[in-house]
């Protein structure tokens, strides 16, 4: 006997019926039953009826959790938590610096960065590069250790390119200044 048979005529097939019929004796109801059960109290009505839990973890509210931002640097579209504005001319200067360090700007785009009065957005994952290869740059493993005067000079020269007032001293202390203002961003990226 084939499937089609099988479908077309099922109750020839004692097989099935008593299959059928045992599952049917199982089930006890009548077709009424169900229509009893409806006058009950509903499921929904006794979930309404219980107190509402808190959410688990709160979902912060606002048009700024959403908000992309473009890095100034690589112009990519990033999330707020994945970009740092920098806020101060020192901070500012120091990741000027590193993009000319790193190549990733050109002398004249870094003048106009500077003298800009927009503000100055970076991707989290640009700052490490910048400190390490100022740090590359100069030959020191550490940001608190100061460099040896020939590698200093070799940085003075860019950063003379961008801001002439200042020494190589008030630079260092601008870039461990910056260092230590941006740390937890970098503990965060080497996790």
């Amino acid at each position: 006997m084939d499937l089609k048979d099988l479908v077309a005529q099922p109750w020839e097939n004692e097989q099935l019926y008593e299959c059928l019929g045992d599952q049917m004796k199982e089930i006890k109801e009548e077709p009424t039953d169900s229509w009893k059960r409806a006058e009950e109290p509903q499921p929904l009505e006794e979930l309404e009826q219980m107190p509402k839990l808190e959410p688990m973890v709160e979902r912060p509210s606002g048009p700024h959790i959403i908000k992309k931002f473009t890095c100034s640097l690589c112009s990519e579209k990033q999330l707020n938590y994945k970009i740092k504005e920098i806020q101060t001319e020192n901070d500012k200067l120091v990741i000027i610096v590193g993009f000319l360090v790193c190549k990733y700007v050109e002398l004249n785009q870094a003048v106009q960065l500077m003298e800009s009065e927009a503000k100055l957005l970076v991707c989290n994952q640009h700052i490490p590069m910048v400190v390490d290869e100022i740090l590359k740059l100069v030959g020191v493993q550490d940001h608190e250790q100061f460099p040896q005067n020939y590698a200093i000079q070799q940085l003075m020269t860019i950063v003379d390119s961008v801001q002439t007032s200042i020494t190589a001293i008030q630079f260092w202390t601008m870039f461990n200044g910056f260092v230590h203002n941006v740390g937890k961003i970098l503990e965060v990226l080497e996790e």
